[in-house]
C-alpha cells in the first residue's frame, strides 16, 4: 500500500505542477497571478511597495492569498503596523499562522522566491494529503486510488492555486483521522494542532472527531480534541497580545440559510450566477448526506464532516455567494464524505464476495 500511495501522490503532484505551470504561462510568467491582489483592497498598497508599481490586481476584492503573502513577511506578528496598514480588521486572518510560517524562509531569496514558495509548499501539501488519504483508504480495505478524494477535493483544487492554507488544514485533519485509527494518538494530536494552526475553523472537525467517534477510546479522542482547542486558544491569546484585539469572524449568518437568501437577493438572481447557485446547493446536499451517513455509521471520516455540515446553513452571504469560497470552507464535509463513501463501497463489495465464497 505504501508504494501504491506514493506512486499516486507523485502522479498527482506532477499533474498539479503542470496546472500551475499552465497558469504561470497564461499570465506571462507573473507569480503574482497566484496571490491575486485586489485593486480595492488596502493590501495592494503594500504590494506595490514591495513588488513594484507594475503589480497586476486580478479583481476588486482580490483573494485570501494576498493576506497570506502579507503575513509571510512577518509570520510571528512582530510588526502589527504592517497589518493595520493593509486591513481595517488586521487580526482577522492572522490566527492562520502555519502556512505563512512555512513559506516565509523563502523571502531570503526575494519576493519572487516567496511567491514561488507559496505555490511549491501547496504542491507538496497536495502530495502529502493524497498519500495520507490513500493510506487511510488502504487501512479501511479500499484501494490506494482513494487518495484522489483529497487531490480532487474542491477545497484543495481551489486553495492550491489561490495560495491559501486550506489544503494544509485538510492535510492536518485527514492525518489526525489516519493516526487516530492506527492508535497513534500523539501523532493525531500533533496533526490536529497543525490543522487548527492552519485554519481556525478546522477546530470544528477536530471536535467532531473527538466527540462523535464512539469506536475510538475516549481518552485518545479527548487528547486530540484538547490539542486542537489548546492550539487555537494559545494562538488567539498571542494575537490579542500583539494586536490588543481578536477580530470576530463574519463567516456566519444570524439565521439558518440567511446567507443563501442574501446571495440570491444581491448576487445570483441579479448577475445570473447560476454556477455559484447550483454549486452552493450541491454543497448543502453533501452536508445533508454526510449527516445521514454519520447517523448510520459513526465513522471518524464522517465525524470530521459533521460539525461543518451542521454549520453550512449558517454561513454568511459573503461565503456562499461564490461556490469556490463555500467549497473551501466546507472542505472537511466533501473530503470526509468522499472517503467514507469510497471506503464503504469497497467494504460492502468485500463482504459480498466473502458471503459468496462461503456459500
Amino acid at each position: 500500500m505504501h508504494r501504491a500511495a506514493l506512486r499516486l501522490s507523485l502522479v498527482v503532484v506532477g499533474v498539479y505542477a503542470a496546472m500551475a505551470l499552465a497558469q504561470l504561462v497564461s499570465h506571462d510568467g507573473r507569480l503574482d497571478s497566484f496571490v491575486r491582489f485586489g485593486w480595492d483592497d488596502p493590501t495592494i498598497t503594500v504590494a506595490r511597495e514591495k513588488l513594484g508599481a507594475d503589480v497586476v490586481p486580478t479583481s476588486g476584492e482580490g483573494f485570501d492569498g494576498q493576506y497570506f503573502w502579507l503575513q509571510a513577511h512577518d509570520p510571528l506578528l512582530l510588526d502589527p503596523s504592517l497589518y493595520r496598514r493593509a486591513s481595517p480588521a488586521p487580526a482577522y486572518r492572522t490566527p492562520r499562522m502555519l502556512y505563512p510560517l512555512l513559506v516565509s524562509p523563502a523571502l531570503v531569496g526575494g519576493e519572487s522566491a516567496l511567491m514561488a514558495a507559496m505555490v511549491v509548499v501547496n504542491l507538496l501539501v497536495v502530495g502529502a494529503g493524497t498519500y495520507v488519504t490513500a493510506r487511510l483508504c488502504g487501512d479501511l480495505g479500499a484501494p490506494a486510488a482513494g487518495g484522489l478524494c483529497f487531490a480532487l477535493s474542491p477545497g484543495v483544487l481551489t486553495g492550491t492555486f489561490q495560495v491559501v492554507a486550506d489544503p494544509l488544514a485538510l492535510l492536518g485533519i485527514v492525518a489526525a483521522v489516519w493516526a487516530l485509527r492506527r492508535g497513534r494518538w500523539g501523532w493525531a494530536a500533533l496533526a490536529a494542532g497543525a490543522a487548527v494552526a492552519s485554519k481556525e475553523f478546522s477546530l470544528l472537525s477536530i471536535v467532531g472527531l473527538a466527540v462523535c467517534t464512539p469506536s475510538i477510546p475516549w481518552r485518545r479522542r479527548l487528547a486530540v480534541g484538547a490539542a486542537g482547542a489548546g492550539t487555537l486558544a494559545a494562538i488567539l491569546a498571542y494575537v490579542r497580545l500583539r494586536f490588543g484585539e481578536n477580530t470576530p469572524s463574519n463567516t456566519l449568518a444570524k439565521v439558518p440559510f440567511g446567507g443563501f437568501a442574501d446571495a440570491w437577493r444581491y448576487d445570483w438572481s441579479i448577475n445570473a450566477s447560476w454556477f455559484d447557485a447550483v454549486g452552493s446547493v450541491a454543497v448543502v446536499a453533501a452536508g445533508g448526506w454526510a449527516l445521514v451517513r454519520w447517523w448510520r455509521r459513526r465513522t471518524p471520516e464522517l465525524a470530521i464532516a459533521l460539525p461543518m455540515a451542521l454549520a453550512v446553513p449558517f454561513l454568511s452571504g459573503e461565503v456562499v455567494r461564490y461556490v469556490f469560497n463555500l467549497a473551501r470552507v466546507a472542505g472537511p464535509v466533501v473530503l470526509g464524505l468522499a472517503v467514507d463513501v469510497y471506503a464503504g463501497q469497497h467494504q460492502r463489495d468485500a463482504a459480498r464476495r466473502s458471503v459468496g465464497a462461503a456459500t
